[in-house]
């Protein structure tokens, strides 16, 4: 059996850059007293969030926020249909969170995001075998990339999966020309800065790779090391106090002699971090 958007099967090609870059709400899925879909207000949410805040970047749909574990392929199908619908804007762009336990799903829901118009698919680890290690975290992702028709964006929340994605896999999986970016909500801001100085060395022929912050409460030191945007679900409550908080960072930034220093003493912390005193000495 396989789930079907119908009409809207035609997907909005973006440039890279601006798929992960600016500021995402992940929005939340809204329900009636009795439990299923609201779609009216599902619409009315997404309707107002953009026309108040047209400058977000986009949405991201079904993400942690929009509790995805818990509805079946019909009800995310109609999720993203009514999504689809009521974003009337092309320069936003939508994002699909699209991430299952096993391969075969993750690529049928993709797809499935991919039909329903969706510009990416934001696609979080596989958790449920904690044993699995980066060979088969490499081998999944590599194989949603090679079969999607939308770029992919990975997914790292391990408070809530338990799991990790190395930092190895990713700067592996970025070479990836459709895998294009990666959410990061370990918060752990050293490996925010050394994924973005990894994304700055990337060649021409490897694409492009944004790291988002995944949280407001560590937004500006993601952006200070050089993270292009982030998805957090402050943004739905406080948009306009986010976008602010980006439109003065990137003002700021332009004193690229900071961001130099800043990236330096990042790489300096990567090379020398693990040494203990015996071994520098001589």
């Amino acid at each position: 059996f396989r789930v079907s958007c119908g009409s809207l099967s035609s997907t909005r090609l973006k440039d890279h850059h601006k798929i992960t870059k600016g500021i995402f709400p992940p929005i939340p899925t809204i329900f009636d007293q009795h439990g299923r879909l609201n779609q009216d207000q599902i619409a009315e949410n997404v309707e107002q969030l953009l026309n108040e805040n047209p400058n977000l970047s986009g949405l991201v749909v079904l993400g942690s926020n929009g509790e995805y574990p818990f509805l079946s392929m019909e009800e995310k199908k109609t999720i993203w249909k009514t999504v689809r619908r009521s974003v009337k804007n092309p320069n936003h762009v939508i994002i699909a969170g699209s991430g299952a336990n096993s391969t075969a799903e993750t690529i049928e829901t993709t797809q499935l995001a991919a039909d329903c118009g969706f510009d990416a698919a934001m696609v979080v680890t596989p958790y449920y075998y904690k044993s699995m290690g980066d060979l088969a975290f490499e081998k999944h992702y590599t194989e949603v990339a090679d079969t999607s028709k939308i770029p992919i964006i990975l997914y790292n929340v391990p408070m809530f999966t338990s799991v990790e994605l190395s930092t190895p896999v990713i700067e592996k999986l970025a070479r990836h020309r459709n895998i294009i970016g990666l959410k990061e909500s370990s918060g752990d801001i050293v490996k925010i800065g050394s994924l973005v100085q990894m994304s700055r060395s990337l060649q021409p022929d490897e694409g492009t790779f944004g790291v988002m912050a995944g949280s407001g409460s560590y937004l500006f030191p993601a952006m200070a090391v050089g993270a292009t945007g982030g998805v957090m679900a402050l943004a739905n409550i406080l948009p306009k106090e986010c976008l602010r908080l980006a439109q003065l960072f990137r003002f700021a930034s332009q004193n690229t002699k900071v961001i130099a220093i800043a990236m330096e003493i990042l790489r300096q912390h990567k090379n020398y971090s693990f040494l203990s005193s015996r071994s520098i000495m001589p």
